[in-house]
């Protein structure tokens, strides 16, 4: 089971996109922009007029940069909303690089869930390999879901949580498991799961474990969103991103 996911990101870690098509918002940006890649034909620039026209393009940019003071309110609260699917669920983002003036407040806490870096335009060296690394945690994120999604059908109580400790996915089966309405659970603290006594021992023992290369299993206590607790037995893995793979099962030994 851990074995899908680990395998799936295994495979596609290691790439990183030689050749990207940048949609540019704004004539002088695309200048900058194209003095920051230098003399080189491996990337594509494209100007587009604003980020309603970047999004009407459709899916042929890899990664959008825009001058911060093109994103308006109405166009920031847009881009949230068109962060999920038709079916509820999160999508893909597109990467986005916003530049910066020096002026502008493009540390806002409306990018801190999406695919996006602010740089200062003095900085704008760093371009290439932010952009890269967006569009390739873009891929690694489609291919966990994707992994996800086939888990479904196995009906198994699995999440998937970021190095920082946020769950980024979860099945329905371990929402129904927990008490959680599906759609709440992705940026839960996975140390919510479980009482104080089973995070201090997974954050001791089993999590080591797993960040030494290794997969651990064992009973434990996991609590519900209305603090029931249940016993469970846990198996618990990790991608070589730093994020980790639970997987809940029913157990009837576990450990206060």
């Amino acid at each position: 089971m851990l074995s899908l996911l680990a395998e799936a990101a295994d495979a596609g870690l290691r790439v990183r996109p030689n050749e990207l098509r940048f949609l540019i918002v704004g004539d002088d940006l695309r200048e900058a922009v194209a003095t920051a890649l230098g003399e080189t034909d491996e990337d594509a620039l494209e100007t587009v007029p604003s980020l309603a026209a970047a999004r009407d393009d459709g899916g042929d940019g890899d990664c959008l940069v825009v001058p911060a003071a093109a994103l308006g309110d109405d166009e920031r609260a847009a881009a949230d909303t068109d962060s999920r699917g038709p079916d509820g669920t999160v999508a893909a983002d597109e990467p986005m690089i916003v530049v910066a003036d020096g002026t502008d407040t493009g540390s806002d806490h409306r990018y801190e869930r999406r695919l996006t870096a602010v740089l200062d335009r003095d900085a704008l060296e760093r371009l290439p390999a932010r952009a890269r690394d967006l569009v390739e945690r873009r891929r690694l994120a489609a291919l966990s879901r994707r992994s996800l999604a086939s888990l479904e059908f196995a009906g198994e109580a699995i999440a998937i949580v970021t190095p920082g400790g946020e769950i980024q996915f979860a099945s329905r089966s371990l929402a129904v498991r927990f008490g959680y309405d599906y759609e709440t659970l992705p940026g839960t603290d996975w140390r919510a799961l479980f009482p104080d006594a089973t995070v201090d021992r997974l954050e001791s023992t089993a999590i080591p474990t797993v960040a030494d290369g290794w997969r651990w299993t064992g009973s434990c206590t996991a609590r519900r969103r209305d603090g029931e607790t249940f016993p469970v037995q846990l198996r618990l893995g990790g991608l070589e991103d730093g994020s980790l793979v639970f997987v809940v099962e029913s157990g009837d030994d576990a450990e206060n």
